[in-house]
């Protein structure tokens, strides 16, 4: 219950005034530590590790919601002259049990694999690209010399931009349209646990590339464009999340425009996803958030689904980061499925092009 009330006012949508001022409290302490953890970073006599292959950082300032996955997994499609088992992806598995051990986990057909064990994301992008190379490790450098040794040419570090321990040869900072630094629009937001802010908007200086998905308007990306000239110079590409449809076990789901559902989703930012749905069209009698990567309950999703059945549902529907997570899938009171989509680039096509060849002229580089 407090986990939720945190999530809430974390999100901005409400919560008492004694929690706000503990967590307040709890955020200046977090900024603290960021600042103090970037000065030992610029001073330091220790380096960053180096790898024997060009390392491409995929990051973000806010936790969760700004799009990383999505746009690593357009990368991984757009990248067709650079072979699929010399890319390698290197995550910590966030939320997953192997976040918590001191080797390296490589996601491949030989072990017993789960959402559970080396976290949803890792376990979805492995599911996608089941040609690339994945691997899990708390430790980024192991996670990366691990990588190489087994052939990689380009390792993807996924949300490590505040990690100092491996050398990144490129940094891609993904962020949200609607909360560039964390506050309303482009207003600076609180730091951790107060607000989603992880980082200062000022380290936005080290992107070489910077990304604002859910860029729905040209309002947005006029904002976007005036607030970030102050932080950064860099290219910037706007991206967007098209649906492709939704699917279940067996393959695509028609879904009539006026369908009435239920949704359910553990997501750090569950807006975009619920206005997606009503861009369809579609009635949401009832819903259930989770938190951020939280899995859904065998048992309480059966009871939801009993629920959402009294008020007249046909469906259930969730992300897909939330569907690897399920452990059952058939057998509910209603009928599950997960919307899939894709990021497309809305403006900034020639940035976009820039960044693909530019990581392509590092790997050739290093060849």
């Amino acid at each position: 219950m407090l986990q939720k009330s945190i999530t809430k006012v974390i999100a901005g949508q409400g919560g008492s005034y004694g929690l706000k001022s503990a967590l307040l409290c709890s955020s200046w302490f977090f900024q603290f530590g960021v600042k103090t953890k970037q000065f030992f970073d610029s001073t330091s006599f220790q380096k960053p590790s180096r790898v024997d292959a060009p390392v491409v950082c995929i990051g973000n300032i806010i936790a969760g919601g700004s799009g990383k996955t999505p746009f690593l997994q357009r990368m991984l499609t757009d990248l067709k002259t650079i072979s699929p088992e010399h890319i390698a992806v290197v995550s910590r598995g966030y939320k997953g049990q192997y976040n918590k051990a001191a080797d390296v986990l490589h996601l491949n057909k030989e072990r017993d694999l789960t959402a559970q064990l080396c976290g949803d994301e890792s376990y979805m992008l492995y599911k996608n690209f089941p040609s690339h190379g994945f691997f899990v490790s708390k430790n980024r450098y192991k996670g990366a010399l691990r990588a190489v040794c087994r052939g990689a040419k380009l390792v993807f570090l996924d949300d490590g931009m505040q990690n100092n321990t491996l050398f990144q040869d490129m940094r891609v900072v993904v962020l949200h349209a609607e909360r560039l630094f964390g506050g309303e629009g482009v207003q600076k937001g609180f730091f951790l646990p107060r607000g989603p802010l992880r980082d200062f908007p000022s380290s936005l200086k080290k992107a070489n590339f910077i990304v604002v998905n859910h860029a729905c308007s040209e309002e947005k990306i006029e904002r976007a464009n005036k607030a970030l000239e102050h932080y950064s110079t860099c290219p910037i590409i706007y991206t967007q999340m098209v649906k492709q449809g939704f699917f279940d076990e067996s393959g695509r789901v028609e879904m009539a425009a006026n369908s009435r559902i239920g949704v359910f989703c553990g997501l750090g930012s569950p807006k975009s996803f619920i206005d997606c749905l009503k861009e369809e069209g579609l009635d949401i009698a009832t819903s259930w958030f989770l938190q951020d990567h939280e899995k859904a309950n065998v048992e309480a999703l059966d009871q939801f689904a009993l629920k959402a059945k009294t008020m007249g549902c046909k469906f259930l529907v969730c992300t897909e980061k939330d569907w690897v997570k399920l452990i059952k899938r058939e057998g509910y009171a209603l009928p599950l499925c997960f919307i899939k989509s894709e990021l497309a680039i809305v403006r900034g096509q020639d940035a976009y092009a820039t960044l693909l060849n530019s990581v392509k002229t590092l790997v050739k580089e290093r060849v």
